[in-house]
Parts: structure tokens; sequence; C-alpha cells
């Protein structure tokens, strides 16, 4: 006979390095590229598990975090990837967790009006004389002949 699988709270419990309740609980077990801790749900089907959305069903059960279409997003009050502390993480939308982010200001959107855009074909520096030319009467049709 087979040996009895561990359930999923007892293997993720067994790769987490608890501290005191204010502290990130560390995750000992894999994580991603970007420092986000992994587990397989134990299942037959072995569908591996964000473990700090583990954290926060096994600390609410009665408000478990939905997957798939209108999934809820777990977010990190600490912007520590690899932390599972249920008191660091709460649950909010892609539309809240952006919020978060600008607040924190850990949103780095780069610049790309002008020249910048990786499609412009024009530079700032044409401006002055695309608006010269069409002041001595030259057609846009010529203008944008002779710019590309």
């Amino acid at each position: 006979m087979g040996r009895k699988r561990k359930s999923l709270e007892d293997r993720f419990w067994a790769k987490v390095d608890v501290r005191s309740s204010d502290e990130c609980w560390m995750w000992t077990g894999y994580t991603n590229k970007a420092g986000y801790g992994r587990i397989h749900d134990g299942a037959n089907n072995w569908i591996p598990l964000y473990a700090h959305r583990v954290s926060w069903n096994l600390a609410h059960p009665d408000d478990i975090a939905k997957d798939g279409d209108g999934a809820d997003l777990i977010c990190h009050t600490c912007d520590n990837p690899s932390c599972v502390n249920p008191k660091h993480l709460w649950k909010g939308t892609c539309a809240d967790n952006i919020h978060d982010m600008m607040k924190k200001g850990r949103m780095h959107v780069a610049d790309r009006r002008g020249s910048k855009n990786g499609r412009a074909i024009l530079k700032e520096s044409d401006i002055p004389e695309i608006l010269l030319s069409r002041k001595q009467g030259m057609r846009y049709k010529d203008i944008a002949k002779k710019f590309g």
C-alpha cells in the first residue's frame, strides 16, 4: 500500500520561516524568477499554486481568493514577493494592485512620447521646420514626402 500524502497545509507550513507576527514570513521552497513562492496542490493534477495565495486561503477560509475569470489578486503590504505572512497580505483587484504600486512609487512607466516612441518617424527638432514650411505655403503632401 502506498504511503499517505501530506496535506497541502502541512506541506505549506513546512516551507515557511515563521517569525514574529509583524515580520515577513519567508517562503523557503521553490520561487519563480520574480521571487514568488510556488507549491503544487498535491492532488493528482499537481497544479502549481502561488504560496502567498495558499497562505491567504488558509488564513481566511471564509474569504477564499477566486481563480480564473474575475480572479482575486493577493497583494503584499510589505512588497516582498517571498513573504507569506497573512498579516502582510490583502485581497484586491488588478486596479487595486496598480493603485497600490503607484502610491508607493513602484510603478515605473517609461516616457514613450514623441521621438522616444519606437514607431516615431519625426524628431522634435523637425517640428519648427515643418511649421515654417507650412507657414510658407508648402502643401501637407509635400511636407509629408520631405520628412518621410
